[in-house]
């Protein structure tokens, strides 16, 4: 689409003729923009009318149209504006949409090539993670729930997978003064990365706290937790992000706190935090700290300061807990000095849980250690 006429500041003219040349121009320049969609419909095959509505007759090369999207995408999609015909909606760079690349509820703008008779985004409105103007669409995946996963990539991409192993659970013992019990060492964690092409797959398994210790009968060691893993039959990759050890429990007089988990596989491997030993007066232990992200976790023994999202500081009295961070982040079990809270029942995802010597009634329950967990962050490749 090209303007028909130039107006003149110069040259002299009638009154008809500037009228007819600036309803040209006017027209024209309405033309490369269509304006805001309004009453947009549908999933895939969307339809819509214009704000601006001025001698349309279909879409036509530069014309640019801004739509909030009513739902979010899971296919190829198409545009049918003022019932002019479907027209072809493609990524920026022209490929086509697989799904979830627009999302309900954003708004964005995109660019009418007539040449390829396509629809192209430019533009995304705040809160979407697909992007515009040749970005590549970025996104991620977070898998939580223990056992198998997979990940199928949507489209040609970059992956950056990161896999953490389940913590161990703390040791659990009744109330006898020269009993003691160790906290759980933290799951490891791997990180990768990839190229992936439409269609290929990769899998694992999300592992599993350690099962809580339950000293029914004086003593009862933790349990170790489950590994997590990666692999693929159509990339190279094959990760093993193992778990932390279960604490012990008993009446010697060192109690060893759980090993951290070791990974192997990833391109970066980190090494889960280990839980203190449980010697001297103090009868229970803190769990092993989760990695975060780049870095070993921390071990219990190195933690001074409760809270710090790493491992947990040791209390020196009776009972261990696990010590819930309120931001979430990966915390160790905390020994803390109060009697056994049912209500503390989780310890941050991989790291252990601390152990418990309780000196109430009753069974001598401990906590599980903190479950495992995949993220698969993907970027649509842009070569």
């Amino acid at each position: 689409m090209t303007a028909t006429r130039a107006i003149s500041k110069t040259s002299p003219v009638n009154g008809a003729v500037f009228t007819a040349n600036m309803a040209d121009t006017v027209n024209t320049m309405f033309g490369y923009l269509a304006g805001v969609a309004v009453t947009p419909a549908g999933t895939n095959a969307y339809t819509f009318t214009l704000e601006i509505t001025t001698g349309f007759t279909g879409p036509t090369d530069g014309m640019t149209v801004s739509v909030k999207i009513p739902n979010t995408n899971t296919g190829a999609v198409t545009f049918n504006v003022a019932s002019t015909g479907a027209k072809a909606v493609v990524q920026a760079n022209g490929d086509a949409f697989v799904g979830g690349e627009i999302e309900d509820g954003t708004v964005y703008t995109f660019v009418f090539l007539e040449s390829d008779d396509e629809w192209r985004i430019q533009s995304i409105g705040s809160g979407s993670s697909s992007s515009g103007s040749g970005l590549p669409f970025t996104r991620f995946e977070l898998f939580t729930t223990t056992g198998a996963w997979s990940f199928t990539a949507p489209y040609d991409c970059d992956v950056m997978v990161i896999a953490q192993g389940a913590g161990g659970s703390g040791g659990a013992t009744e109330g006898s003064t020269n009993r003691r019990a160790s906290g759980g060492g933290a799951g490891s964690q791997a990180v990768a990365q990839r190229a992936m092409s439409s269609g290929d797959e990769i899998s694992g398994v999300v592992g599993a706290g350690g099962a809580a210790a339950v000293a029914t009968s004086v003593s009862d060691n933790g349990n170790a937790g489950g590994t997590t893993t990666v692999t693929s039959s159509d990339i190279s990759i094959a990760i093993s992000a193992a778990g932390g050890d279960g604490g012990e429990a008993g009446g010697a007089v060192t109690m060893t706190g759980g090993v951290g988990g070791t990974a192997t596989g990833g391109d970066r491997n980190y090494s889960g935090g280990a839980a203190g030993d449980v010697t001297g007066g103090a009868p229970s232990q803190s769990g092993g700290g989760a990695p975060p992200f780049f870095a070993d976790g921390v071990d219990a023994d190195d933690q001074t300061t409760t809270g710090a999202g790493l491992g947990a500081e040791a209390a020196t009295d009776v009972v261990g807990n696990p010590y819930l961070n309120p931001a979430s982040i990966p915390d160790g079990g905390d020994a803390l000095s109060t009697t056994g809270n049912s209500t503390l029942d989780a310890v941050g995802r991989g790291a252990g849980s601390g152990g418990v010597h309780r000196t109430d009634s009753g069974t001598r329950n401990g906590y599980p250690g903190g479950d495992g967990w995949v993220l698969v962050w993907y970027t649509e490749a842009t070569s």
